[in-house]
């Protein structure tokens, strides 16, 4: 597999060449991998959060508008998180 994506020189999935086991690499600056049918056509406009404490792990999500309005237009982002 490393010499499958090592061997595509395009511009559509991540630096050329460059592939290594075991080494992540960001597709986002190329819309995704063609390769691995990965495609980044979309924008996610989501607040999201992290915390730990005591041993645990928790992840927060924005307030999305109850109403189903389009997430593109800022002021129907959100700007808290629930609970």
């Amino acid at each position: 597999m490393l010499v499958f994506m090592n061997s595509y020189f395009g511009s559509k999935c991540g630096d050329a060449g460059s592939w290594k086991l075991g080494v992540t690499q960001d597709v986002t600056s190329t819309d995704g991998c063609v390769l691995l049918g990965i495609t980044l056509s979309h924008v996610e406009h989501q607040l999201v959060k992290t915390e730990f404490a005591n041993s645990k792990s928790y992840l927060y999500t924005g307030q999305r508008p109850s109403d189903f309005v389009s997430m593109a237009i800022s002021k129907n982002r959100p700007t808290s998180f629930k609970k």
